[in-house]
């Protein structure tokens, strides 16, 4: 029994390491050229005057929140949609694994049958805990509408 353990958890294991590796990199990389970018721009602007008239135009705005970390992993939606993504993943998962429990007909059916509804669990806690964020979030005014690149004061007709 421990053999049908052992390849499949290898497996996971060095996905998990390379996911981990390429997630850390990904980051490493845009906090890199965010940090570039916004020093660029700060040393174009010549004087206090320059910076002042720059932060009262929206983009100014945005660039002060793209600065203070207004958004990021601890912004909501992030965290919403991480827990959806995570959920949905984890459900998959865990019904794969009760899928391959029905298929072996021996002692292996019990870890299959174990682990898939430990991960269904909580695959399917996950989502109820994304949908209750999501509401909560709302309710509580903490989701502003996203604008989605729209000009704040361009009205639409």
């Amino acid at each position: 029994m421990p053999e049908i353990i052992i390849v499949p958890a290898l497996f996971v294991t060095i996905g998990f390491v390379a996911w981990t590796i390429a997630s850390h990199w990904q980051r490493h990389e845009q906090i890199r050229e965010m940090t570039t970018f916004h020093a660029r721009v700060l040393d174009r602007i010549g004087s206090i005057k320059d910076f002042n008239d720059f932060l009262q135009t929206p983009g100014g705005a945005q660039f002060m929140n793209a600065i203070t970390g207004d958004k990021g992993p601890n912004d909501p939606r992030e965290r919403i949609l991480r827990a959806v993504q995570t959920g949905i993943v984890l459900s998959s998962v865990g019904s794969g694994c009760l899928l391959l429990s029905g298929l072996f007909h021996h002692d292996a059916s019990d870890v299959f049958t174990i682990a898939g509804v430990i991960l269904l669990s909580l695959g399917i806690g996950f989502l109820f805990a994304s949908g209750a964020a999501y509401g909560l979030s709302k309710r509580l005014g903490v989701l502003q509408p996203a604008n989605l690149g729209a000009d704040p004061h361009v009205s639409s007709r």
